[in-house]
């Protein structure tokens, strides 16, 4: 039943030489810094945290690389605290970070497709214009040299031996006129996975091994895209197959026999990459508008219980040029755009369940997928995923949730700038089976993005029945953060923000948390300092002293009356469990607050009271 809730946005802008794009980039997660090629031929080393360019480097006028080629792969060494960058003309390059100087290391005459760096840094693999695979080692020796796409023996309908050379297949593969070529390693470095495609838009799957030997050949499949991503842990291959009626992202497993699907729910785009994150989790997806020539979407989706969820939509107004997840944050994803513009968004899991210390609360739980909400009272039914007692429909997919204070309600943002609310719904009688009325919605508008832009909004909390807060990234600095006042008007179906009003945070916000028993609102910023929220008529103010300091940064944060004081419960993403800034449990993984106690359960799968 878990969400995935942004919690934190952190937006730059990469100066860029006029008419000039941005092409790529590769992530350095332990400085933070992007490197990203711009204008062609700039290699540019972008800052995220401090919003600046630290340095520039010309790859033309160093003179390492053809002035007419294009660079199809750039990479982070962090072993060689260098960036490898691969022309199509054929150009190796090692840009070395420490001497700030660039230095061609090998040619391919033939060209290059692809360039792809094992997980460890120990090989090097490159589909070059001879349609061969060539392996190398770091030291840039080579190892062997292999036809990219050997002919499945004729005996052979998906897998062959791994002890199986491409001298000895013996039906023919038509590659003479290789377009696009796409590789990706597992995460133990073991295998890589390599798709082809032709002019005719044929693609061909092969899995290789490490030492060079062909493991597997992928099940035939017609219209297979060339997007590619194995999962770190090993279990699956993703790529895309285009149908004329429909898009689906499809599954290989390691022998090359498919292992399930799902259908893309937003038509009329294009899948450009796909992207695992490090824990295996989550499935990004770039997706290229095709009704919106500059537009872009980026989809995040999770499986469970053998379901597919789509659990967020960023909807993009410039073509993405490129996405990573960060390799050392697993919640942690890049965007940038062909305009210069970089987004890093840090997401967190969530369960989002009603809880208001009432008798007529229903506990009512939300699970998101995509346009749809499924919902179950847990107070009188447990439904398990994907199956639930009630659904809602949207006009577009969620971007955020925020319960009532004062009723089994809740407020809806879609990725389309729409706001919704709905209301308590139909009360449940017990013993009348699983199903809930769906609760229905009061009313809703479409906000206007020059009025307020929902889609940039995040952490809402809905405070009294016409008032809302919810945070925003600050346009000047990518280090701090805008709170939001939002008042509304409800008039019959329709819905009117009155009022809007904004305060300055002094550094990015974490969470915001408001206790409806005492009224209170507090934030938390990233460096774990809490502060007071004040909410008076038409504007809001943030504590110029911390209220708390928690120990660090703690997701996930609640509030209760303990002996007549507020106290505030909090935990880590190292399972640490507080309150206030006392250690309470350092093995937790879920924590609840009741009228009366405080539960928690462990790592151990046990549950404490």
């Amino acid at each position: 039943m878990r969400n995935v809730t942004l919690v934190h946005e952190t937006r730059g802008q990469v100066p860029l030489p006029a008419g000039g794009e941005l092409e790529l980039f590769s992530f350095d997660p332990e400085a933070g810094t992007l490197y990203c090629v711009a204008a062609k031929h700039l290699l540019v080393a972008y800052s995220i945290k401090a919003g600046s360019v630290l340095f520039s480097f010309d790859l033309d006028k160093a003179g390492v690389i053809a002035q007419d080629t294009t660079i199809v792969t750039l990479q982070y060494i962090p072993d060689l605290s260098a960036i490898c960058l691969a022309t199509r003309a054929g150009d190796l390059v090692i840009y070395d970070l420490a001497r700030k100087d660039a230095e061609c290391v090998g040619m391919v005459d033939a060209g290059i497709f692809s360039m792809a760096w094992s997980p460890d840094n120990e090989i090097l693999v490159l589909a070059t214009g001879n349609k061969t695979l060539l392996y190398m080692t770091k030291e840039w020796e080579v190892i062997t040299e292999h036809p990219i796409n050997p002919p499945k023996p004729p005996s052979s309908t998906s897998t062959s031996s791994s002890s199986s050379t491409p001298a000895q297949a013996s039906t023919p593969t038509n590659d003479e006129d290789i377009k696009e070529v796409r590789l990706s390693w597992r995460g133990d470095g073991n295998f890589f996975a390599c798709t082809t495609i032709n002019a005719h838009a044929q693609a061909v799957l092969r899995v290789w091994e490490r030492s060079g030997s062909v493991h597997a050949y992928g099940e035939d499949t017609p219209m297979l895209g060339t997007p590619l991503s194995w999962r770190p842990s090993g279990s699956l291959i993703a790529t895309c197959q285009n149908t004329p009626n429909k898009q689906e992202v499809i599954f290989y497993e390691r022998n090359g026999l498919r292992h399930g699907s799902f259908p893309l729910r937003a038509p009329a785009t294009t899948v450009r990459d796909i992207l695992w994150n490090a824990d295996s989790d989550l499935l990004a997806l770039v997706l290229d508008d095709d009704a919106n020539a500059t537009g872009s979407i980026v989809q995040i989706w999770y499986m469970s219980n053998y379901h597919w969820y789509l659990k967020r939509e960023i909807r993009l107004q410039d073509r993405t040029c490129c996405a990573q997840w960060d390799p050392a944050d697993a919640f942690g994803l890049i965007v940038a755009t062909r305009r210069g513009s970089v987004s890093r968004y840090d997401f967190a899991w969530d369960y989002d369940v009603t809880h208001r210390f009432s008798e007529d609360d229903k506990a009512l739980a939300v699970v998101v997928d995509g346009a749809t909400l499924n919902l179950t009272p847990l107070r009188y039914s447990a439904v398990p995923p994907p199956m639930c007692a009630s659904k809602v429909a949207l006009p577009a997919p969620l971007h955020m949730l925020a319960f009532a204070p004062h009723h089994n309600g809740f407020l809806a943002f879609t990725c389309d700038g729409h706001l919704l609310v709905f209301g308590s719904g139909k009360d449940w009688t017990p013993g009348s089976g699983a199903h809930l009325d769906a609760p229905e919605c009061i009313a809703s508008a479409l906000v206007p993005r020059d009025q307020l832009d929902v889609v940039s909004l995040r952490l809402a909390v809905w405070v009294t029945p016409d008032t809302f807060v919810a945070v925003s990234p600050a346009s000047s600095s990518s280090q701090r953060d805008v709170v939001v006042y939002i008042r509304v008007d409800i008039a019959g179906t329709g819905l009117k923000i009155t009022q809007i009003a904004r305060t300055t945070a002094p550094a990015p916000v974490l969470r915001l948390l408001h206790n409806s028993q005492t009224n209170s609102t507090f934030a938390e910023f990233v460096d774990g300092s809490v502060h007071t929220l004040t909410l008076a008529s038409g504007s809001c103010s943030l504590s110029s002293s911390p209220l708390l300091r928690l120990p660090g940064p703690c997701p996930w944060i609640a509030s209760a009356l303990w002996a007549g004081q507020e106290r505030i419960v909090a935990l880590s993403t190292r399972n640490k469990l507080y309150v206030q800034d006392t250690l309470l449990a350092a093995d937790c993984n879920s924590f609840s607050l009741h009228d009366r106690f405080l539960v928690y359960t462990t790592l151990s799968h046990n549950m404490k009271f």
